[in-house]
């Protein structure tokens, strides 16, 4: 299929892709994550979910793996999540493993409830079915980008 398309018009829907992806990213987030930056939510929330499921350890090589960072980019944000109260982390022999304070929890809970109004806002907008399905292109070309980049 990409034979098919000038190389402008390849050009153009690249730009466009990550323009948005940047504007999203500068404009957008900081204006939303407001009660914790969108790392820290990102965090929080596989933190959360992960120990609801299964109540087992978190290892900060699992978030690292979940927000596909490495270890060593990971253990400076989450060295700053402790400091500011959200999270604590201790070691044992399998490696350092985290979990959500109570003012971690709190924090999440007032970012959810800001999130939530602002995406319920879109909805009304822009309608619940579009949205899933942006969703799911959306992951199905990060997907696929994360396949052509492996093959560079």
């Amino acid at each position: 299929m990409a034979g098919k398309v000038s190389r402008d018009n390849l050009i153009n829907v690249g730009f466009e892709w990550f323009r948005q992806q940047f504007r999203s990213s500068k404009d957008v987030f900081p204006k939303i994550f407001t009660e914790v930056p969108l790392n820290h939510y990102l965090a929080l929330h596989y933190l959360e979910q992960r120990l609801s499921e299964s109540g087992s350890k978190v290892y900060l090589k699992d978030v690292a793996k979940e927000l596909g960072q490495p270890i060593q980019k990971i253990s400076p944000m989450v060295q700053g999540m402790q400091d500011l109260g959200l999270v604590t982390w201790k070691h044992d022999r399998s490696g350092t493993f985290i979990t959500i304070s109570e003012d971690g929890k709190l924090a999440m809970e007032r970012q959810q409830d800001i999130l939530s109004s602002f995406i319920e806002k879109c909805i009304s907008i822009y309608g619940y079915e579009k949205l899933v399905t942006l969703v799911q292109y959306r992951n199905e070309f990060n997907d696929t980008m994360e396949k052509v980049l492996a093959d560079l």
